[in-house]
């Protein structure tokens, strides 16, 4: 058994009840095929380099952790290990070196990131596809290999789980475990660079107040949310987002999560190339 430290996201197709009871499993099966099911499929290797992670090493690029994926019927299970060098997208301008505490602690929060961008492009792209999806990212201690085989097993894929169901909208966040990552990273990151540095990140991060459903506990500050709909995404630059638009006679639960989800769209029109958390909102 191997376990790691890491970040976790839950991914689930939104009104997948309402589909199984008046559509045929084909027609639902063809239609999720690629976007959903298909996450080596050509539409999410398009704009991508064609090389692996050994080949980009060979070439002198460090290499990243890759993401591991497991499908469960409508429910995506993401898991990607912190990538254990020395060196960080914080840490490269710091003329010395952090001991191994400060480096992990930025590696762990640059896993939360890079998961959250995969996790933005897999919403972007199913979008395209009007499949509407929500999801969340934790960080916790997970078991990983279980007998030589992949798993995900832990506090922060329950944790996932719980918060994206409390959402309402289509998009994702991260939940108080990712952004306590986070935060131990951009204080990390101050230890090497000093302490008036202030970390910048893409702008598929943003700091936005969660729509949650009514009697869900309150998240504390900064809340953060995934920009899939602005958001720097390689890959999917290309493509805009599809924002679902308002539909009258929809159930009133489904005109909210549209109504939430137009208003994070009109949000994230206008944003810059990179964005800062504000770690001292109380």
């Amino acid at each position: 058994v191997q376990t790691c430290a890491l970040p976790s996201s839950v991914i689930d197709i939104l009104g997948m009840t309402a589909l199984l009871q008046t559509k045929p499993l084909e027609e639902i099966a063809e239609r999720f095929a690629e976007p959903f099911y298909g996450l080596d499929g050509g539409t999410y290797l398009a704009g991508l380099l064609p090389f692996n992670s050994e080949q980009l090493e060979r070439m002198g690029y460090r290499r990243m952790a890759e993401i591991l994926s497991v499908v469960i019927s409508d429910t995506i299970l993401l898991v990607r290990r912190p990538d254990w060098e020395i060196t960080s997208m914080f840490s490269r301008a710091s003329k010395t070196n952090g001991d191994a505490a400060t480096n992990a602690a930025i590696a762990e929060a640059e896993a939360v990131f890079w998961l959250a961008q995969y996790v933005c492009k897999i919403i972007k792209v199913n979008s395209l596809y009007g499949i509407r999806l929500r999801s969340a990212i934790s960080f916790g201690d997970c078991i990983v290999s279980i007998g030589g085989r992949p798993a995900c097993l832990g506090k922060p894929t329950v944790e996932a789980s719980g918060w994206e169901k409390q959402q309402r909208w289509i998009g994702g966040m991260l939940t108080p475990s990712a952004i306590a990552a986070l935060r131990r990273g951009a204080e990390a990151a101050k230890q090497l660079n000093g302490a008036n540095f202030q970390p910048k990140y893409l702008n598929f991060l943003v700091q936005y107040p969660i729509p949650l459903k009514p009697g869900c506990e309150a998240l504390s500050e900064p809340q953060i949310a995934l920009n899939w709909i602005s958001g720097l995404i390689p890959g999917a630059m290309m493509w805009k987002a599809n924002i679902p638009t308002e539909e009258d006679d929809a159930p009133e639960d489904v005109r909210r999560k549209v109504a939430n989800t137009i208003s994070f769209a009109k949000h994230c029109e206008k944003k810059d190339l990179y964005t800062t958390i504000d770690w001292n909102i109380a």
